[in-house]
């Protein structure tokens, strides 16, 4: 089995085939790096938006209480 590999219509692919696989490690690496920063700001970006949100969200709960109170119970 080992023989019919290293034949040569076998054999001119193993040396491209390490080429592809060496450059695709490599710009997978570089990929990931560069996919790390850009979600560390795309996070900073979004974190303001998701808090205010928290916010008024917390705060509607209030609104519709204050809304729904009888002027009966008001001293």
């Amino acid at each position: 089995m080992a023989a019919s590999i290293l034949t040569p219509p076998f054999s001119i692919f193993i040396i491209p085939g390490i080429i592809v696989a060496i450059l695709g490690s490599w710009c997978g690496q570089i990929y990931m790096k560069a996919q790390l920063s850009v979600k560390r700001e795309m996070s900073n970006a979004r974190s303001p938006v998701l808090g205010h949100f928290g916010a008024a969200i917390s705060g509607l709960g209030k609104a519709v209480i204050y809304f729904h109170e009888s002027p009966s119970n008001e001293s």
